[in-house]
């Protein structure tokens, strides 16, 4: 895959939360793989968990988290990236959720970069 565009990501992200929204983790993940088998700066990883989140409401925050799963599941460094990023967006409505979720997700990652992705992400804006 070559280096994502902004515009990429954007349409990358619509693709993800269309299938989120309807039900379809698995097909989420699918969408984003071609991201997550690659190298790709962090920025634009960030800006991919930004743009996949920020429709999120809290009725739809099971259906985010259960695809969350599936890209931490997968377990590419990239998706730390955008899963931090993207738990970011719902600590207003369910700071305990995302607490736990993160925490879940170090102890899953099991190597010291992971506990600093998510750290520098959901855990450190929510001490801000």
């Amino acid at each position: 895959m070559e280096l994502i565009s902004k515009k990429g990501i954007e349409q990358l992200a619509e693709k993800a939360v269309d299938l989120i929204l309807s039900g379809d983790s698995e097909g989420a993940l699918h969408v984003l793989k071609p991201v997550l088998d690659v190298k790709c700066p962090f920025a634009k990883l960030d800006t991919l968990g930004r743009q996949i989140s920020k429709v999120g409401t809290k009725t739809d925050m099971p259906k985010f988290f259960e695809t969350f799963d599936r890209i931490i599941d997968y377990n590419a460094m990239g998706g730390f990236v955008i899963v931090g990023q993207s738990l970011i967006h719902f600590l207003p409505d369910a700071f305990d959720k995302v607490m736990e979720k993160s925490r879940e997700y170090i102890i899953k990652g099991d190597v010291w970069y992971v506990c600093d992705i998510i750290g520098e992400r959901s855990l450190g804006h929510a001490l801000v």
